[in-house]
């Protein structure tokens, strides 16, 4: 029982929570890099396409960071099939004392998105809530990815803030859109009960 219990805390049906290496990742994320919204989510504007040799160094340098800090987790999204990427999951800005976070999701291309989004998201928050024992969490995005955040509602995200014309993009100003959930909502979805807020 207990062995099935750690398992499912990284692994879904078809995806798992893996390491990540940057060697072999960094080939395979510069063929996402023509994506504009990947691009974006990547870096800070203005989006470019990163070669492969910039993304080993980024991918080099957000490990270390990640290992030397009690502030955030990262994760390489793989398939349980054949354990290729498909994305990435950045857990940031932990406060353990307020038990929040924020997350990233990288999706590895519109594809992967598609076909594995809502399972991501599931598998993100499960661990959020069960492993780290978190509160909250919560995303970002303008408001012209709405694939992102109708995703995000769908699975129990409620629009928390609205950055009036905060995001200025292909010569238009865009609001940016804040979305949280919190652990007893996600409980509550999932029919389970939540003893941490009783």
């Amino acid at each position: 029982m207990t062995n099935q219990m750690i398992r499912s805390v990284f692994r879904s049906q078809h995806l798992h929570l893996g390491r990540v290496n940057p060697e072999g990742d960094a080939t395979i994320e510069a063929t996402w890099m023509t994506d504009p919204g990947y691009a974006e989510d990547r870096i800070p504007p203005p989006a470019r396409p990163l070669s492969e040799h910039e993304l080993l160094k980024k991918l080099q340098s957000e490990v270390k960071a990640a290992e030397g800090s009690g502030s955030e987790i990262l994760f390489a999204l793989r398939a349980n099939l054949d354990d290729h990427l498909v994305g990435f999951i950045h857990i940031h800005s932990i406060l353990w004392n307020q038990r929040s976070s924020r997350m990233k999701i990288l999706y590895g291309g519109k594809a992967n998105m598609e076909r594995f989004g809502t399972e991501i998201i599931r598998l993100s928050l499960d661990y959020i809530f069960h492993e780290m024992n978190l509160n909250r969490v919560a995303l970002t995005y303008p408001e012209y990815r709405q694939a992102e955040i109708d995703l995000l509602k769908s699975e129990g995200f409620i629009e928390e803030v609205r950055r009036r014309s905060a995001h200025y993009y292909h010569g238009k100003f865009w609001d940016v859109v804040h979305l949280g959930i919190i652990r007893r909502d996600w409980h509550d979805r999932e029919g389970e009960v939540d003893h941490g807020n009783l």
